[in-house]
């Protein structure tokens, strides 16, 4: 019985420890968050297709995530992509295609906001970028 209640205590200590640490990375992020602000990339997908969704620059590829098809799916864009000169391209490939599509190079800021429309016809799509506050 007195090794049951050693390791449930253990357990509940390192939960609460656990939970603290958290806590605290949590603050920290929100503490950050003021001046290390991210773009937010909005893909809107009209093609008949699930695509995934990257941005590239300077040979660095982040995958930003999964877009189903006939939607809409916000994206904060990484702080490397954004500022300080660095242009990207949004790359988008549509599960089973043989082919993607990229954006033109972008340039966005912190707090910018990026619109790209994934078209069925993969050559009509386009991008926009809008200057945040």
């Amino acid at each position: 019985m007195t090794g049951r209640r050693f390791f449930t205590t253990l357990a509940l200590l390192s939960a609460v420890a656990l939970g603290a640490a958290a806590n605290s990375n949590e603050a920290k992020a929100q503490d950050t968050g003021a001046t290390e602000q991210k773009a937010t990339v909005y893909v809107e997908n009209h093609h008949t297709s699930d695509i995934r969704v990257y941005a590239v620059s300077g040979g660095r590829t982040q995958r930003l995530g999964l877009v189903t098809s006939f939607t809409t799916r916000r994206f904060k864009l990484p702080t490397w992509f954004v500022g300080g000169g660095h242009d990207f391209r949004l790359v988008a490939y549509p599960i089973g295609a043989r082919t993607g599509i990229a954006t033109q190079h972008l340039d966005a800021f912190p707090g910018d906001v990026v619109e790209w429309q994934v078209r069925n016809a993969l050559g009509l799509s386009s991008a926009s970028v809008y200057r945040g506050p």
